[in-house]
């Protein structure tokens, strides 16, 4: 088959997440067994404009924030005349309206919906544009098959009206190959983690919190945070404003096989996001 695929990132974006990530590794292992995948995504610093990235032709576009303006536009041009079997709409963030100008038939894939959660990370005037705009859309989606990474993701869109026979549950995975306990030596003192990347709905402000009530019963207890993002500033400088900037560790993004060492030596693992469909992190850390 020949497949479009439509993300607002791919899978070397500085931003991405878990998000980019399943959709990465469940379509390199379509692409493959033989079948001819297209990623449409935007752009990002000097990364090329198109490039092969595990049998994965991805083609690049447009701003971050207002690539889903580019991809009415992209496919007018130029996909809807390309001879696509099917056009995958990967709903995450700003919905790309896709059943109101795709004619082959489409796929959508949901981790989660934004909700009222966008109200915690977003300033007012862009989380009212996000919050309606994924209101508006959610009806035209409903007569499309649409594969979601767990049973509440699936629960919430049937209180939206979607029919449950329109929706399979496709969950998040891990390669166990690299995500596997390692022969570390667990620090006997507390170690905490955090995995993820760091935005405002993720609610990273809470754990260092806890931390410091934590530090008054265990001095020696440390904590290291994994992954990048634009609340990172905001939350060192809360880090130093508690008094556990010298416990706490923003080690930023790091390469997957140092991430499990570092997995490796924690004790606990905590998410605290506001809202999750099934959070990848969360299944890296177990493993």
């Amino acid at each position: 088959m020949k497949i479009l695929v439509i993300n607002w990132q791919d899978i070397k974006h500085p931003l991405g997440g878990g998000a980019e990530v399943h959709l990465h590794e469940i379509f390199k292992r379509i692409a493959a067994r033989g079948h001819s995948v297209t990623l449409f995504c935007s752009v990002f610093g000097d990364a090329p404009r198109e490039e092969n990235i595990d049998g994965i032709r991805v083609l690049r576009s447009g701003g971050r924030h207002l690539f889903n303006f580019r991809v009415p536009m992209r496919y007018w041009m130029e996909f809807q005349h390309s001879g696509f079997d099917v056009v995958v709409d990967d709903m995450n963030k700003i919905p790309f309206f896709t059943p109101f100008f795709v004619k082959e038939p489409l796929v959508g894939i949901v981790h989660h919906l934004f909700g009222r959660s966008i109200f915690t990370e977003a300033p007012l005037p862009v989380a009212l544009y996000v919050f309606a705009a994924e209101r508006f859309a959610l009806p035209f989606y409903r007569n499309f098959h649409t594969a979601v990474v767990s049973e509440s993701t699936k629960q919430e869109l049937m209180h939206y009206g979607y029919p449950e026979a329109s929706l399979s549950i496709v969950q998040n995975a891990v390669n166990q190959e690299l995500y596997r306990p390692l022969d570390v030596d667990e620090s006997t003192d507390l170690h905490i983690g955090y995995l993820g990347r760091l935005k405002k709905y993720k609610s990273i402000d809470h754990l260092l919190t806890a931390f410091q009530i934590v530090k008054k019963e265990l001095p020696n207890a440390k904590l290291t945070i994994l992954g990048d993002g634009d609340a990172r500033s905001s939350l060192e400088k809360l880090a130093v404003e508690l008094g556990i900037d010298q416990s706490v560790t923003f080690a930023g993004y790091v390469p997957p096989q140092e991430k499990v060492r570092l997995l490796g030596q924690m004790r606990v693992v905590v998410n605290t996001s506001a809202k999750e469909g099934w959070g990848l992190t969360v299944i890296e850390a177990n493993a």
